[in-house]
C-alpha cells in the first residue's frame, strides 16, 4: 500500500533543461505535454489518469520499485548515457516515482538515469505520482520498457524469484507449479531460474557479456554445485573474473574442477588385494584437512 503524497515533505527547486542537444529538446517539449497548471503533472494511463508534481531530490535518496524487471538487471553500463547527464547538469527526462509505504521515494522507471545521477553526483529531476497504485506503476513500467533490450536472463532471474518470495508471503499457498502457470512458464524452466537467482553475485557475474543462454545457466548452475561439493570460493579459482563471454566462464570452470578432479586422483592410490583386501594411500602433498576428510568417510563407512 503507497502513502498519499504529502506535498509538506517534500523540498525541490524547478529544474532547469538547457537546450545544447537537439534530443534534451525533443524531451522537454514532451515533458510540458504533461505539465499542467501550478507545477502539477499528470500522466495518462489506459484507463485513468494520475497526477503529481515534478520535484528534485538527491538520487541516493530514492529507491528502486521492485516490480520493474529492468530494476533487477545486472547490466551496470551506463557509459552512453552518463556523458549526456553530466553535460546537462541532472536528466532532462524525468523519472516516475510514487511515495511507498514506507515514505521513501521509489522509482518505478528510470533505474539508468537514476544510477548516472548517483555516479554523478547530481539531482534527480522526479515526477512523483499521487495515489499510484502497482497496477498503475506495472502499465508505466510496461511503456517505459517497451521497444528497449530486453532485461539480461540472469536479471530476470533474481526478478521472478523475487517476485515469487514476496507473493508466497502473502499467500503461503502458492506453488511453484502456479506461480510458473501465472508467468506462462515451464515448470522446470522455472526451477532453473530459481535456482540462478540463488547463486552468489560473484557467480552471477562472472561474464562481462549478460547473453546467458538456457543451455549456459543450466551449466552453470551444474558447476556451481561441484564448486560448493569441494568447499571452492572465489579466492581458491585458478583464473581471474569476470571473463569476457558466458562459454568462456562455463569453459574456465570445467578445466579447473577437471584438473582438480585428476590431480585429487593422484594424490590417492588404491591397491586391490588378492584377499580382497583394499590399501588406500595417500600422498605426503596431500591436505592434512583432505586426509582427515578421507580417514573421517573410511570411518563412517566401518561403522555401517
Amino acid at each position: 500500500m503507497v502513502k498519499k503524497l504529502n506535498l509538506d515533505l517534500l523540498e525541490g527547486k524547478t529544474a532547469k533543461y538547457p537546450s545544447e542537444i537537439k534530443k534534451q529538446e525533443q524531451d522537454l517539449i514532451k515533458e510540458k505535454e504533461n505539465i499542467i497548471e501550478n507545477g502539477k503533472i499528470q500522466k495518462k494511463l489506459a484507463r485513468k489518469t494520475i497526477y503529481g508534481v515534478r520535484i528534485v531530490k538527491k538520487a541516493s535518496d530514492t529507491v528502486l520499485w521492485e516490480g520493474n524487471p529492468r530494476n533487477f538487471s545486472r547490466d551496470k553500463d551506463i557509459n552512453d548515457l552518463l556523458p549526456l547527464i553530466e553535460k546537462s547538469g541532472g536528466n532532462t527526462q524525468a523519472v516516475d516515482a510514487r511515495i511507498n509505504s514506507e515514505g521513501k521515494i521509489e522509482v518505478i522507471a528510470g533505474s539508468r538515469r537514476r544510477r548516472c545521477c548517483i555516479e554523478s553526483g547530481l539531482e534527480l529531476v522526479i515526477d512523483l505520482y499521487e495515489n499510484m497504485t502497482d497496477k498503475d506503476a506495472q502499465e508505466i513500467a510496461e511503456i517505459e520498457n517497451s521497444g528497449r533490450k530486453q532485461v539480461d536472463a540472469i536479471g530476470e532471474c533474481d526478478y521472478l524469484y523475487d517476485k515469487y518470495i514476496k507473493m508466497k508471503e502473502l499467500d503461503p499457498t502458492l506453488s511453484v507449479e502456479v506461480y510458473s502457470r501465472m508467468n506462462n512458464m515451464d515448470r522446470t524452466l522455472m526451477h532453473l531460474k530459481f535456482s540462478v537467482a540463488k547463486l552468489p553475485d560473484w557467480i552471477k557475474d562472472s561474464s562481462k557479456n549478460l547473453d546467458w543462454s538456457i543451455r549456459n545457466l543450466k551449466a552453470l548452475t551444474s558447476i556451481y554445485r561441484q564448486v560448493i561439493e569441494r568447499d571452492i570460493n572465489k579466492e581458491d579459482l585458478t583464473f581471474r573474473l569476470p571473463l569476457s563471454t558466458p562459454t568462456l566462464v562455463i569453459s574456465a570452470f570445467k578445466k579447473m574442477l577437471d584438473g582438480q578432479t585428476k590431480n585429487n586422483i593422484s594424490h590417492i592410490k588404491v591397491t586391490n588385494a588378492r584377499d580382497g583386501s583394499v590399501t588406500i594411500k595417500l600422498s605426503k602433498d596431500l591436505s592434512l584437512e583432505k586426509k582427515n576428510k578421507i580417514l573421517s568417510l573410511i570411518d563412517n563407512m566401518n561403522e555401517v
